[in-house]
């Protein structure tokens, strides 16, 4: 433990949530023995930890410490007495983030727990094997020779379950330390802002620039799928994969069918295939003004993402009442182009057939930037259309100068 002296050197400014978590801990400990000794209607105690009703205290804390005690239900669910297999993991890896300690201790927490071994003389008796965290923390000189020479304690001779009781506390200490506590604090604190960290994780992990998103976005979105609602399988959904290929999204799709999706706003989706050779990463976002498709390689991925933010997430919320705008890059389909619902933006002599047609009702083609017959097409500067006082197609016409650049076509 840190000295204490520093802890209060300021107890205006402090951080004493430390107190909170030491607390928190033997209730949790104190919970592990209530639920060890629970009798059964005949007096006895009960073999193993088989009813919510064993150990009531334990279901009460759990949440708070993050962790999930029951796994599966033989009975109704919400019957007390229902048989149940009973388990011990916290709740959210993802958010724990556990180290190896915090999970060897956990181990050990949930078959004491789950065998009642607790209850019995000696608790320890029986386990073949431990993990290794669980030998150090018993050869410790504390628990160990030390231990029952602690001159701090009143009678030198610490009682048995004294003994059992701080090396449970240890375990717990181990299990939800302090910074784990904290994490666990903040998420139900902040939980839109948790779940932003969380989704920022994903991607600062693995070396990339996370994308900014709107809040209805960051609500509604899988960290495990990095999709929202509007992905799956389900009527008016759109594929999983579909912003690595708009035309694998639906079933005959087209830019009509996605602005025309019912639902389609705040939907995003980051999706990554690998060829063996290559990497490619795809990226949707969809609100009421603007439908954004980003499909990059792997090396460009980074530098794509810092021009999406400075460029496109300004403009993701502005207000519905604007015409709107759907912009497509890609670097591996050698496409780009805009489509806008202002006809003072539209290019009559861009081609349709490099877009994914039917396009939608109401919607023309501002331009088309890759993959066009250059002795058919010239299109606009896109120094002049950003120039247009359409903010958003303003604002796709610079998100696309910057993400040609750093892909130039080899023709050019």
């Amino acid at each position: 433990m840190e000295n204490l002296d520093e802890r209060w050197s300021d107890p205006q400014e402090a951080d004493l949530r430390w107190i909170r978590w030491t607390g928190l801990r033997m209730d949790f400990v104190n919970a592990m023995f209530k639920a060890a000794n629970h009798k059964s209607d005949d007096g006895s105690v009960d073999p193993m930890c088989n009813k919510k009703s064993c150990c009531a205290d334990l279901v009460e804390i759990a949440p708070a410490i993050g962790i999930s005690l029951f796994s599966q239900y033989e009975d109704d669910d919400d019957d007390d007495d229902a048989a149940v297999r009973s388990t011990m993991s916290y709740l959210n890896s993802r958010q724990a983030q556990p180290t190896e300690v915090m999970r060897d201790a956990l181990s050990m927490l949930k078959y004491m727990y789950w065998g009642r071994d607790l209850s019995r003389k000696n608790p320890f008796e029986g386990y073949l094997e431990a993990p290794r965290f669980i030998g150090q923390l018993m050869s410790n000189e504390y628990f160990n020779a030390g231990w029952s020479k602690d001159q701090a304690h009143p009678r030198q001779v610490p009682s048995r379950d004294e003994y059992v009781r701080d090396f449970v506390y240890a375990l717990a200490s181990a299990a939800f330390p302090d910074r784990y506590l904290d994490t666990l604090y903040a998420a139900n604190s902040d939980p839109l802002g948790s779940k932003k960290s969380e989704f920022n994780s994903v991607f600062t992990n693995l070396g990339l620039i996370p994308p900014n998103l709107t809040e209805s976005m960051y609500e509604d979105i899988d960290l495990e799928t990095l999709a929202t609602r509007q992905f799956g399988t389900g009527e008016n959904q759109w594929l999983p994969g579909a912003s690595y290929g708009l035309e694998f999204g639906m079933t005959d799709a087209s830019l009509a069918k996605y602005w025309e999706t019912p639902g389609r706003w705040d939907a995003f989706e980051f999706f990554e295939r690998s060829n063996g050779y290559s990497t490619c990463h795809g990226m949707i976002a969809s609100t009421g003004v603007i439908f954004l498709n980003q499909q990059t390689f792997d090396e460009q991925l980074n530098d794509f993402m810092k021009v999406y933010n400075e460029i496109i997430y300004p403009i993701l919320d502005v207000t519905p009442a604007i015409l709107g705008v759907m912009v497509v890059m890609s670097t591996y389909r050698n496409a780009a182009y805009i489509l806008s619902a202002d006809e003072s933006t539209w290019d009559e002599y861009a081609p349709t057939t490099r877009v994914l047609g039917p396009i939608p009702d109401g919607m023309g083609i501002v331009g088309v930037w890759r993959g066009y017959d250059k002795d058919r097409y010239t299109p606009r500067s896109l120094d002049d259309i950003a120039k247009m006082r359409h903010p958003v197609v303003s604002a796709a016409a610079r998100y696309l100068k910057e993400c040609l650049l750093l892909s130039p076509d080899g023709d050019e």
